[in-house]
């Protein structure tokens, strides 16, 4: 099982983390593509979550993050298609 954080980032490249920090309470998303190009597709999330900065204040404190499909609703529910 693997720990939280531990995705790499390569198997999520159409996805975003959604991030919140900790100090001022900014929440933005960051796209995973950006991340790959900057860091390559070995790094896992848990990585790069814990070198982040906040965009608004700066401070290295980062309260959660959530990983999120980027994509529409109906490409994220294509796989929930069931035949009768």
């Amino acid at each position: 099982m693997l720990k939280r954080g531990g995705t790499r980032l390569g198997v999520i490249p159409n996805h975003q983390l959604y991030v919140e920090c900790g100090a001022c309470d900014h929440a933005a998303p960051v796209a995973v593509s950006d991340l790959i190009a900057r860091c390559g597709p070995q790094a896992s999330v848990g990585e790069i979550v814990s070198k982040m900065r906040c965009q608004r204040c700066g401070r290295k404190q980062i309260k959660d993050y959530r990983i999120t499909y980027a994509g529409g609703s109906s490409e994220a529910l294509r796989g929930a298609e069931q035949q009768h």
